[in-house]
């Protein structure tokens, strides 16, 4: 990006040009904010995000596997999309007008998107062992009473062993009137808390979002995905690459699932290899831990991103691991 005078080096005025390799993805703005935030939007919306919340549970804490949240592309999301895209293809044969646009299909990204956030890693899933993990482990032999008790807001926590035994140990049931009497107030408050979060959140979104979007015109390479999969006239299901990319990479991921509950079937190592294990002499052993992986969402993702950056990011990582040698070398 550059930043040009318009009245000459003496002006403090200045405009900014952009280089069309990374102008900002173009949407269809035609639409209107009214055609895609839409009833039949939110509803289908309202009826996912249960069931986007319930797969993110099993699998990140009953499973304890993929973790899409993790991520900032969230792949349980994509997965969806591209799902209500294939019926949107079904319907529009039927009948065009019944169709999904794109709008919609972007405001169902963005709340499946949000309610992931908000269920995700070191949100809810640690909001919940906060509120009631002091009191249930609390003991005499550690202390925690007398040690930090005073300071923790009770109003906001279930500090009840009796209400947390069902909680703790399982084999019970919240739809009793005690449980409910005990955790839904602290559950309101939360709520609240949350909700206040992300209006401030959003009002902190519409302060920037003209300089970084007309301005510095920021590229928000995550957004790529959704807004090319959902384009109109561009249709993923017969776009060749779009089938090459993803065979390979679910091959892998077959393939490595199998060789996980078959040990006869052998995997395709794409886990990480710690490369410092390997080199153990000085001064090549001064680069430390170096972890080396093949993961094809992490290749993905980087395709998006500007070249400069990417290129920093593999230049410089290098660059200081060829510091740590030739230091460890010269003494």
């Amino acid at each position: 990006m550059n930043w040009q005078s318009t009245k000459g080096n003496t002006s403090t005025d200045a405009t900014l040009t952009t280089h069309p390799a990374i102008a900002p993805v173009p949407v269809d703005t035609t639409l209107g904010v009214m055609r895609a935030v839409t009833f039949r939007a939110l509803v289908i919306s309202a009826i996912l995000t249960p069931l986007n919340s319930l797969w993110i549970v099993y699998t990140e804490i009953v499973r304890y596997a993929g973790h899409p949240t993790t991520t900032s592309l969230y792949f349980n999301v994509i997965f969806t999309i591209t799902c209500l895209l294939a019926v949107n293809e079904l319907i529009k044969r039927i009948r065009a007008s019944w169709a999904l646009t794109q709008g919609e299909l972007l405001v169902i990204y963005t709340l499946l998107s949000l309610t992931s956030s908000m269920v995700g890693h070191d949100m809810y899933q640690v909001l919940i062992a906060c509120i009631v993990h002091p009191f249930w482990f609390a003991s005499p032999a550690n202390g925690w009473e007398s040690l930090f008790f005073d300071y923790l807001p009770r109003w906001m926590m279930v500090d009840s062993k009796d209400i947390l035994r069902g909680y703790m140990l399982g084999g019970d049931t919240f739809y009793k009137m005690e449980y409910m009497r005990a955790w839904l107030p602290i559950v309101m408050l939360w709520t609240g808390f949350f909700m206040i979060l992300l209006i401030a959140m959003m009002c902190i979104n519409v302060i920037l979002r003209k300089r970084w979007t007309e301005q510095e015109r920021l590229t928000y390479p995550i957004t790529y995905v959704p807004v090319e999969i959902t384009r109109p006239g561009l249709s993923i299901f017969t776009n060749r690459l779009y089938w090459i990319g993803f065979g390979a990479s679910a091959f892998i991921d077959v393939f490595n699932n199998l060789a996980e509950n078959f040990p006869s079937v052998p995997r395709i190592n794409i886990r990480t290899i710690f490369l410092n294990q390997y080199i153990t002499g000085r001064p090549w052993n001064a680069i430390g831990w170096t972890p080396l992986a093949f993961f094809p969402f992490i290749i993905g993702i980087t395709y998006f991103l500007p070249l400069d950056l990417s290129f920093s990011c593999v230049f410089f990582y290098w660059f200081w691991k060829i510091q740590r040698v030739l230091t460890t070398y010269f003494g």
